[in-house]
């Protein structure tokens, strides 16, 4: 069977059909989850940062500047490789307490986050972005608090990887599925041209098979067989006038033979 003749099958087409629909189902119905699951990631990291400012803020007002530094200290020691950014800095900026020296060059947006990047001492200064919200403190300081995004970028990078190979190996199994439905359609549609082509050439005993599962080619192959046998029947019938008709004339036509040579 050429590869030409397996493209061209309208069962191919269809199949092709088939999987540029549903790889566009599956595309839409991944995309939503991954829009789903990352604005959920980012909604509930920056929920962590304000609930953290709000906390601190509340230090700060019960305990001073030097209950928020022991605070933030404290948080910092229970969790040293943790992915939490803190600064306290002076209404000028200058970095008083926290893991973050100096304070960000990065420019607000039109929320009030800031993202930039740091750099990861622990991983030979490798850069990596942060995501961070300030706060004005009663007197002026400043207050900042971020969190490391490298874990919500890598899962997010994950996700449109598991989409890309999903929506990839979706359309590959489509694709075979439609060479596989198309090669057993045309094995079904070779064996009735095959039968054709000897009823064609005088064999009026040939017929198409029939599976016996009733399906549109079942149907086509009985309709056939019908046909055929009417045709054969109709074949006998003029068979047999032609008998008649060559037995009838076959007396008088000796009699004529015998007086032309007397």
């Amino acid at each position: 069977m050429r590869p030409n003749s397996l493209y061209r099958t309208s069962t191919f087409r269809l199949a092709l059909v088939y999987m540029v629909l549903f790889a566009g189902s599956v595309l839409i119905l991944l995309g939503f989850i991954y829009w789903s699951t990352v604005a959920y990631m980012s909604d509930q990291t920056d929920a962590t940062i304000l609930a953290e400012i709000d906390g601190l803020a509340e230090q700060y007002r019960q305990r001073g500047l030097t209950g928020l530094e022991t605070v933030i200290a404290e948080r910092m020691e229970r969790d040293p490789d943790g992915s939490s950014v803190y600064l306290i800095a002076t209404p000028g900026r200058q970095p008083l307490a926290g893991n973050l020296s100096p304070w960000p060059e990065a420019i607000p947006n039109a929320d009030g986050w800031l993202e930039f990047d740091l750099r990861d001492a622990r991983a030979d200064g490798q850069l990596f972005e942060a995501r961070a919200r300030t706060y004005v403190l009663e007197g002026g300081l400043q207050l900042l608090v971020g969190r490391d995004t490298r874990e919500l970028k890598a899962t997010q990078k994950l996700i449109t990887n598991t989409l890309l190979w999903g929506v990839a190996l979706t359309l590959a199994l489509a694709l075979l599925g439609g060479v596989i439905m198309s090669r057993g359609m045309l094995r079904r549609i070779e064996v009735i041209n095959q039968a054709s082509r000897n009823i064609m050439g005088g064999d009026l005993t040939q017929r198409i098979p029939i599976r016996g599962n009733g399906d549109e080619l079942d149907q086509l192959a009985t309709n056939l067989n019908r046909m055929i046998d009417e045709i054969e029947r109709l074949m006998e019938g003029i068979r047999h006038v032609s008998d008649n008709i060559a037995h009838d004339l076959r007396t008088p036509l000796t009699r004529l033979r015998n007086r032309l040579e007397q």
